[in-house]
């Protein structure tokens, strides 16, 4: 071999290290040491040094202990006279040691120190650090109240401390209110729901919906323990409970009553924004026609004997209820309520609330002690036994009128479950003097609404005529703005805003008392034609030709909506508006 090919062979022992140390650096080994130290930094960073920073423990001490303990660590690692693989073996569980030692020694050491709180002690559990973690990156999204909260004592809530567990239930429980307010929800609920967890509904209008995303328990508990604490209310508590706290928001307030109950499937929450100004009506703004409205007049100024007041539930009985009440001259007139909750303060009337837990008298007695007493007019918010509708059929009604609220679909339904309480035809014959049925329909978007012309086919089942009738309207969900299709804004995108009361009334003459008399339901349903004034369907109907509704709205309302059992005789309930 010449001096050329010597230069330019390669030196067989040279390749043969580099081939060997090439497979003792496995890549995999490495990754194993690389996750070590990758879990080792984080809880030393993001955990330990700022819990000891956090409650003045002796960080820097412990700071140099993690730096000499992760110096030995890759020492170990480096400087291993062990061979091959016995090295490896080796190295790792006394790296293992070596890193996560301290973090052990300084959590025990920790959870001992009087200066750490209980719900702040630290634990070596995987699934909680990043629980924990989790949380901490929805606090720091939460890091601003919205609502100024005050309770019915007067005392404004604070807001809790930046980043805490504490502040992500503030702003789950502000989310709920202010997503109902944004969708003109009347009455906004958290309810449970089974396998689904808890789920939100809105009532806008008076239909009730199902919004947004369900809610997991555990959260949604702690949002109504937020609402019972800002109500003044025992948290936790199942039997049903109601606060009255204030909420404003960027200058806008409003009063909610909080309701809180308890059921097989778990706590339920209601919200109810501004009760009071949902059941304050003027007889003007009731949704009277005209004739309608001389007939409600002459009823209330005879002042004598029983008149039932109906209305589905949810349908603004208590707001039929109050209007009416307030045409007597409270100044001249000795008026008392019995009320199950108070809706809103009647000026210069007497509102007793009568609870069936209260340890008082029951209802029936209660009425009857106000009606010893020669009141003028008496209201009775809801009829909860046969025994109330008795009292007020027994008392001195040439002198007193009583007024019976009663859940019922039309007129005569309610004459029928106001004969059956009392058991005597006769006597609820001469008790009645009249009797008023209401039912809400959603009022059209005025922005939003169309014009139509109505088929003759449809004119003819409405009753109406086509030489007098040329347009009808109905509802749009989305309007043009811009040359581009947007949901309705004045309605959010329902095509309806705000309610209408359509109603019939009905004076209890000679023809029907004797119809009354005989239980014979057909026969009042006929004397109530005769007088010639509109059912709550023809109501709605003249509502739908002026513009104020749409057809498919009064079919949904007077045709569709389901039929309470008239056979049945009255039940305890739950005030209602």
């Amino acid at each position: 071999m010449d001096l050329t090919q010597l230069l330019l062979a390669p030196a067989p022992s040279v390749m043969l290290a580099d081939t060997s140390a090439f497979v003792l650096a496995s890549w995999w080994k490495a990754l194993i040491f690389v996750a070590l130290f990758a879990g080792w930094g984080w809880f030393v960073s993001s955990v330990a040094d700022k819990h000891a920073a956090r409650f003045y423990l002796p960080r820097e001490k412990w700071n140099t202990v993690y730096m000499v303990t992760a110096l030995a660590a890759v020492a170990v690692i480096v400087v291993n006279p062990l061979p091959g693989i016995l090295a490896f073996l080796v190295a790792v569980p006394v790296v293992a040691l070596l890193l996560y030692v301290p973090p052990f020694v300084y959590v025990q050491m920790a959870n001992k120190d009087e200066r750490v709180p209980e719900e702040h002690r630290l634990t070596m559990n995987f699934a909680e650090w990043m629980e924990h973690r989790k949380t901490a990156k929805e606090a720091k999204k939460a890091t601003r109240v919205q609502l100024a909260v005050v309770k019915p004592d007067g005392i404004t809530m604070d807001p809790p401390e930046d980043g805490t567990a504490e502040m992500i239930v503030r702003a789950a429980a502000e989310k709920l209110y202010i997503d109902g307010v944004a969708h003109r929800a009347h009455k906004i609920e958290l309810l449970p729901a089974g396998d689904k967890g808890y789920v939100v509904a809105h009532t806008v209008d008076g239909l009730r919906t199902m919004v947004g995303e369900p809610m997991a328990p555990q959260d949604a508990m702690r949002v109504i323990a937020f609402w019972q604490t800002a109500s003044g209310l025992e948290v936790g508590e199942r039997r049903r409970q109601v606060g009255e706290p204030d909420v404003s928001k960027g200058g806008e307030r409003h009063h909610l009553r909080v309701i809180s109950s308890g059921g097989q499937q778990g706590l339920k929450l209601t919200l109810v924004v501004d009760p009071a100004k949902a059941v304050r009506r003027k007889v003007e703004t009731l949704g009277l026609l005209p004739q309608q409205r001389e007939l409600l007049k002459k009823l209330v100024d005879d002042g004598t004997g029983v008149v039932l007041l109906a209305a589905p539930k949810g349908m603004g009985r208590t707001t039929l209820m109050y209007t009416v009440l307030k045409m007597h001259d409270a100044y001249t007139s000795n008026i008392q309520t019995i009320e199950l909750e108070q809706a809103d303060t009647l000026e210069g009337i007497r509102q007793n609330v009568w609870s069936p837990t209260g340890g008082g008298p029951d209802h029936a007695t209660l009425l009857r002690s106000i009606l010893r007493r020669d009141p003028s007019v008496v209201g009775v918010a809801e009829v909860v036994d046969e025994s109330t509708a008795q009292e007020a059929a027994k008392g001195d009604l040439d002198h007193t009128r009583v007024y019976l609220s009663v859940p019922a679909d039309n007129a005569l339904q309610a004459v029928e479950m106001f004969r059956r309480a009392l058991h005597d035809n006769g006597l609820a014959a001469k008790a009645l003097r009249g009797v008023m049925a209401g039912k809400l329909v959603r009022a059209l978007a005025e922005s939003s609404r169309e014009a139509y012309v109505p088929s003759p086919d449809m004119l003819k089942k409405l009753g109406l005529s086509p030489e007098k009738v040329k347009t009808l309207y109905r509802h749009r969900t989305h309007v043009e703005v811009n040359k581009k299709m947007v949901p309705c804004p004045e309605s959010g995108g329902t095509g309806f805003v705000g309610q209408i009361g359509v109603f019939e009334l009905y004076n209890i003459g000679a023809e029907e008392k004797a119809a009354i008399e005989q239980g014979d339901m057909n026969a009042l349903a006929t004397a109530f034609r005769k007088q010639g004034v509109p059912s709550i369907q023809q109501a709605a109907i003249v509502r739908a030709v002026e513009g104020a509704t749409s057809v498919d709205e009064v079919i949904r309302v007077t045709v569709s909506a389901p039929k309470s059992k008239s056979a049945s005789s009255p039940k305890p309930a739950a005030a209602s508006t």
